[in-house]
């Protein structure tokens, strides 16, 4: 995530409700926004009946959506992210070891995972550029093989490892891409040297010949992980 404007724009209410808002649903793909949309569904459903037997049926939609809405920025959101790199209250991943560490976890997951229906998780921006702030996010990206059912797969891939960033506290900016044009249009590739932490198959070396992979960049930046390499 970019850091946001001056002005009432950073108000930290602002933020907050423009995050619980938006939740980032214009930039997913409709795989992902699919995905999420069945999940917050199924919140909506049975809070919609539970409210249903002493309120109005408007006013239970209502009450079912913020629940349910409110569900999916917590459990399906980048809350770290936001504290951490526009509202600045929170981050409990300031030591820039101990941000590579879950990195290193992060790649030891989906290796031991091995998901075939991904092509690949890829991380871009100033983390990829060996740059660290106390304000910094991983910006990942998780690249489907073709299909819808590949998609979908990945996109609850992505779902897990948001609860996982959640309850480690990390700000994590993750989301699932499949085509090509996609990442080219949604990331710099040019300028963000892209760096990849799980590779299966070829697809990731096709659509982003600019990719390095974990180990050359942990050579470069001389990045002591998990493993004290």
């Amino acid at each position: 995530m970019k850091p946001v404007r001056k002005g009432w724009i950073t108000w930290p209410p602002v933020i907050i409700v423009r995050y619980w808002l938006h939740q980032s649903n214009t930039y997913m793909n409709f795989v992902e926004l699919f995905h999420r949309w069945l999940l917050e569904i199924l919140v909506f459903i049975p809070a919609f009946f539970l409210f249903n037997d002493t309120s109005s049926i408007l006013m239970s939609v209502i009450y079912a959506f913020i629940i349910s809405h409110t569900a999916s920025a917590v459990f399906n959101g980048h809350i770290f992210a936001m504290l951490c790199h526009d509202l600045f209250w929170l981050s409990v991943y300031k030591d820039k070891r101990k941000f590579y560490l879950y990195v290193d976890e992060m790649n030891a997951r989906l290796e031991r995972k091995a998901p075939k229906y991904m092509a690949g998780a890829v991380f871009f921006g100033s983390l990829a550029r060996g740059e660290f702030r106390v304000t910094s996010d991983m910006d990942i990206r998780f690249v489907a093989k073709d299909g819808f059912i590949n998609g979908v797969l990945t996109a609850h891939l992505v779902f897990v490892e948001r609860w996982h960033s959640l309850l480690s506290g990390f700000p994590l900016d993750i989301y699932m891409f499949q085509q090509e044009a996609e990442i080219r249009r949604k990331m710099d590739v040019e300028n963000e040297h892209p760096v990849s932490i799980y590779n299966c198959g070829e697809k990731i070396g096709r659509v982003l010949p600019e990719t390095r992979s974990y180990s050359e960049f942990k050579k470069q930046y001389d990045v002591v992980t998990i493993d004290g390499q």
